[in-house]
């Protein structure tokens, strides 16, 4: 028979998973997506460990004269500004050659420097010289939302380059990558609020109860909430696709929260009692919910037995790309250009987007290739 210990132990328990989904993050970071267990992501680590963190950002200035004194001197203030920000490693640039190799006092040979040395053509001013680029080398991210507090804290820190006229964009995988962040959880929190309401009007019309509908709601409230909080125990966080399973939960926990009560509304109108009546229901249906659920587990597991095929450009010639991209030094006035030459970034941006889609990474280059 049912007892109130029950209820009790029940909402302590949601009590503790509610804490744990409060700390719940979502972290779209493309290193997340990969199977760690491929060659592939095995080779890109060894290329972490040798050569060091790839990942850098890149500040674009443009809308003013470049190589004018006075906007010269606004970037070097903001290239000061970024290199005091958590997760900074370094900056290289225009303002960072200014300063250190002509003094930040002789704007004209700077300019000719620029502007007549193939190396910084495509690297740190574009081909047309309407756009500066300032290079900012980053340590790894490994924590969930770093790349929405570096993103914010860049911004903040390039604010007096637009305050003196400049349009800025910032681009790279931490712009991308908190993007989609907030898209992923901004998506979520529409949709769910939408389905709940959907669902609340429909049980109300099949059950014809407010109390069985109540039984319903908090039944499936209570497995998605557990469910969710098991996540975050176990240290994961939510992704672009995991970040649908709460619907899914919702909409599968609804299911079976149905049958139980509306089979339990047809035995307590001729039962003896309604604990009778739950447990003649619970002994009806139990073993064909256990299986359903199996089931529906099994196929939802499915997709990860699959064996997954490597992608040798993954590894390869990605973080080669993005790597050789970031120049780990600024280079002297007398530097002769390199050998072979790294693709350059866009003569003109237009928009973060725009120069993250010419931007080569991992997952970009994962996804063109036919064999993954």
């Amino acid at each position: 028979m049912p007892t109130s210990r029950g209820p009790i132990i029940i909402g302590l328990f949601c009590l503790a998973a509610l804490a744990l989904v409060t700390q719940l993050r979502i972290d779209n970071r493309h290193e997340r997506m990969l199977d760690q267990n491929t060659p592939s992501a095995r080779a890109y680590e060894r290329f972490q460990q040798e050569f060091g963190n790839d990942a850098v950002m890149i500040v674009a200035v443009s809308g003013k004269p470049l190589f004018d004194f006075d906007s010269l001197d606004a970037m070097v203030r903001a290239a000061h500004e970024i290199a005091k920000v958590p997760h900074v490693a370094g900056v290289n640039g225009i303002p960072t050659l200014f300063e250190k190799t002509f003094g930040a006092d002789d704007n004209e040979a700077l300019e000719e420097e620029m502007t007549n040395t193939p190396f910084y053509r495509g690297r740190f001013i574009s081909e047309d010289r309407q756009v500066a680029g300032i290079v900012v080398e980053l340590e790894l991210l490994e924590r969930p939302g770093a790349n929405a507090e570096l993103t914010a804290a860049l911004d903040k820190a390039v604010q007096p380059l637009r305050d003196f006229g400049f349009r800025v964009d910032l681009v790279g995988d931490p712009v991308f990558e908190s993007a989609i962040d907030k898209i992923t959880l901004g998506e979520s929190l529409r949709m769910f609020p939408i389905a709940a309401a959907l669902s609340l009007g429909v049980l109300i019309w099949l059950l014809r109860s407010v109390r069985g509908t109540a039984v319903v709601l908090m039944c499936s409230a209570t497995i998605l909430l557990l469910t969710m909080a098991s996540i975050q125990a176990t240290g994961r966080t939510l992704n672009l696709v995991t970040a649908s399973l709460p619907l899914i939960l919702w909409v599968l926990s609804l299911a079976n929260s149905i049958h139980v009560v509306s089979r339990f509304q047809q035995l307590a109108a001729r039962a003896a009692s309604p604990g009778e009546a739950l447990i003649e229901t619970m002994r009806e249906l139990r073993a064909s919910l256990i299986m359903s659920s199996i089931t529906t587990a099994a196929s939802f597991a499915s997709p990860s037995t699959r064996p997954s095929s490597s992608c040798p450009t993954t590894a390869g010639s990605a973080p080669r790309a993005r790597a050789t991209s970031r120049p780990s030094t600024t280079p002297s006035p007398t530097s002769a250009p390199p050998a072979s030459s790294p693709p350059s970034w866009p003569a003109s941006v237009s928009s973060p987007s725009a120069s993250l889609s010419s931007s080569p990474s991992p997952i970009s280059e994962c996804s063109a290739a036919s064999q993954c």
